[in-house]
């Protein structure tokens, strides 16, 4: 809008959320996404008045949200979006998964070279081009290489069986179960059996 060649003495806006402004070319921050009717009133040196009006799409931020599965060093470490959108839909996600490797689709897969804690982002944008960031830390725990002994005997007699699984943390094992092959089961650490 211009005042013709008296030039511009006043100018008030109407950001149709109750808010306003006496500066020429303001900045607004919506507290909610919506439509806005913006409202622009002038009044030029001269005395002469003018208005224009015009409704301002205020898109809603997406919500980042994930989770994860299987965190044993060696397998794929799954990643499920859990992300919402009140009004459109989400369009891009980019997953940076804290040990350089990176990717785009919405439930990506990662398979981590070492133990260990990382942080993992998700940045997704909507299809207005509005984004949100969220985090979290993976535990990457150590894997296990199962083994063990046992004592050779005649039928009859009780074996005897030891538990030498390795792992990187000795106290990370939680449980144990056998299946002895003959539909008997133990959830000992150093069983024994007769067959």
């Amino acid at each position: 809008t211009t005042g013709g060649g008296s030039g511009i003495s006043r100018s008030f806006w109407e950001f149709g959320d109750g808010d306003t402004s006496n500066l020429t070319n303001p900045t607004h921050l919506y507290p909610s996404y919506g439509n806005y009717k913006v409202v622009l009133s002038l009044e030029t040196n001269a005395g002469c008045l003018g208005k224009d009006s015009a409704f301002v799409a205020v898109n809603p931020n997406p919500v980042s949200n994930f989770s994860f599965s299987n965190t044993c060093f060696g397998n794929p470490s799954f990643f499920t979006d859990s992300s919402t959108l009140a009004i459109g839909t989400i369009s891009k996600w980019d997953w940076n998964f804290g040990d350089g490797n990176t990717d785009t689709i919405q439930h990506p897969s990662n398979i981590y070279s070492s133990v260990g804690n990382y942080t993992v982002r998700l940045l997704v944008t909507s299809d207005s081009g509005c984004t949100n960031l969220s985090s979290d830390t993976i535990t990457i725990s150590p894997s296990i290489v199962a083994d063990y002994s046992y004592q050779q005997v005649c039928l009859g007699k009780t074996i005897r069986f030891t538990n030498l699984t390795s792992v990187v943390a000795p106290d990370s094992i939680a449980s144990c179960y056998w299946d002895f092959g003959d539909g008997n089961f133990s959830t000992d650490k150093n069983p024994t059996h007769q067959y």
